[in-house]
């Protein structure tokens, strides 16, 4: 007996053929949500090491690689998905904010500065916590 061909892009169909991957709008929006809260957490991280030492370069790496794994893992591809598909996607404030840095020139010190200034409550509107994208 043969084995099928293993495929992370998409599910197999009768013919052995593979189709396109397609979201549903809620795996869309729990991944942004998902994405959110662990975006959060890291700056939270960030700001609670942040308050009781002052952070070495190392550690400063560390925060960034794990925001830029987050934002390339799970926010970019889903937002290509959305932009590809028409779809409007809401991003939450966290992931906005963390969007906004370009990773091969932001300074260490200017992430830093960047990630010990958010502050999530600080964003006033009828919907405080969201951004729109695409559509």
């Amino acid at each position: 007996m043969s084995a099928t061909p293993a495929s992370t892009s998409g599910s197999p169909n009768p013919g052995n053929h593979y189709q396109p991957l397609t979201l549903s709008l809620a795996t869309i929006s729990c991944t942004l949500a998902m994405a959110a809260s662990h975006v959060r957490a890291c700056i939270s991280q960030y700001q609670t090491e942040a308050a009781n030492s002052d952070l070495s370069s190392d550690l400063v790496q560390y925060f960034k690689a794990g925001l830029q794994w987050e934002m390339n893992t799970f926010v970019t591809p889903v937002l290509q998905y959305s932009t590809a598909h028409n779809i409007m996607s809401v991003v939450l404030v966290p992931v906005a904010h963390i969007l906004m840095l370009t990773w091969n020139t932001v300074l260490d010190d200017i992430f830093s500065s960047h990630l010990h200034a958010f502050d999530d409550e600080a964003h006033p509107g009828l919907f405080p916590n969201m951004y729109v994208h695409g559509g």
